[in-house]
């Protein structure tokens, strides 16, 4: 046998792990026989493999390695390609920021603007209100006395006591409870401070001849027509009136019809800014027929015009309906011009708890 050396000897492990040689190990030389020792006491000829099988490379130097090279050098590039995107990323938020942050400024801008061209045009009213003498002060501030009646109003207490009454309609605590916050108007409320706008016509002189109608008219006279509600005038001649106030309930909307006798013109004030040609015609039909069963003569409406009013405040919310109703009357009832917003409401709730616990309009 020739000597070996180390360059001509490569080492495996047994082929067959579950063979009695598993921890051996296998010594060949290249085109020579191949000596199994078993034990220093047994030894075994073999035929040399013809294809022996190397389960691992040999080890190679990390810092020298090709292969890791190449590695590190397709994890720079990823990395820099992760932080070019990011990047990117980046810069495009900014972007979008800086543009939310213009348009905010420019909508800021905008209501700026709006509310000086409303600041300029209600200094521009109160100088007419001024020309004209008006005397009339529509936004009177409550006292702390008032205050605490209108607080009184809607504290806790049971809801079926009765905190005012007049006009044949008791207003109970729940009843004032539709004035707080966004609560809906219920009729007590609406018919017992339509009853306060007729009442001070009443007492005061130099206001326009007011009478008005239940929130109930209306409803009756289209349903049921005009025999159903001839009935609910017997005490009174409209046709002697300057103005007849209905209010009018459209399911979950209230608005205001006003019949002018002065000017022979039905109008209609509604806050959302509808339009309702029935309300103006049944209305208009119910007039000749008023005169035809109270006085027995024909009435002719040839002079009478119809109008759905829009030059009026209009409503924002889905919520106070019944208080636009409410002022709309009450301002047409002095011939006021109506220059209340959407912004007056919350004053104006707590103002009618306060006429309606004193009965009496401020």
């Amino acid at each position: 046998k020739s000597p070996l050396h180390s360059s001509d000897i490569i080492y495996v492990g047994t082929r067959d792990r579950g063979s009695p040689h598993e921890s051996h190990r296998m010594v060949l030389k290249r085109h020579e026989p191949v000596e199994v020792f078993d034990s220093p006491e047994t030894k075994q000829t073999e035929p040399a493999m013809q294809k022996p099988m190397v389960l691992s490379p040999p080890r190679r130097d990390y810092k020298t390695s090709q292969y890791d090279k190449e590695w590190l050098h397709r994890i720079k590039l990823e990395h820099s390609e992760g932080n070019r995107r990011l990047n990117q990323e980046i810069a495009a938020t900014a972007k979008l920021q800086d543009e939310c942050r213009h348009h905010d400024e420019e909508i800021d801008q905008e209501i700026e603007e709006k509310i000086r061209q409303l600041e300029l045009k209600s200094e521009g009213m109160e100088e007419d209100s001024k020309s004209e003498g008006m005397e009339e002060d529509s936004f009177v501030s409550l006292t702390g006395e008032q205050m605490e009646l209108v607080e009184h109003a809607f504290s806790n207490g049971r809801e079926d006591e009765v905190l005012s009454e007049a006009f044949n309609i008791s207003i109970k605590r729940r009843d004032v409870a539709t004035l707080h916050g966004l609560e809906w108007l219920n009729d007590e409320i609406i018919n017992f401070y339509f009853n306060l706008i007729a009442d001070r016509s009443r007492k005061l002189p130099g206001l326009p001849k007011v009478h008005v109608m239940s929130s109930f008219f209306y409803p009756s006279l289209v349903q049921n027509g005009y025999t159903r509600v001839k009935r609910w005038t017997k005490k009174v001649n409209i046709f002697n009136l300057d103005l007849l106030l209905l209010p009018v309930h459209l399911g979950i909307h209230w608005c205001l019809a006003v019949i002018d006798f002065r000017s022979k013109c039905v109008r209609y004030y509604d806050s959302m800014k509808g339009v309702n040609e029935q309300c103006l015609q049944v209305l208009a039909r119910y007039l000749p027929q008023e005169s035809q069963d109270k006085l027995k003569v024909p009435y002719s409406m040839a002079d009478w015009t119809c109008e759905t009013v829009q030059d009026i405040p209009e409503q924002m919310n889905g919520s106070d309906c019944g208080v636009f109703a409410c002022k709309y009357a009450e301002y047409v009832a002095r011939d006021a011009r109506i220059d209340f917003t959407q912004q007056n409401m919350p004053y104006f709730r707590k103002r009618m708890v306060y006429e309606i616990m004193v009965q009496e309009l401020l």
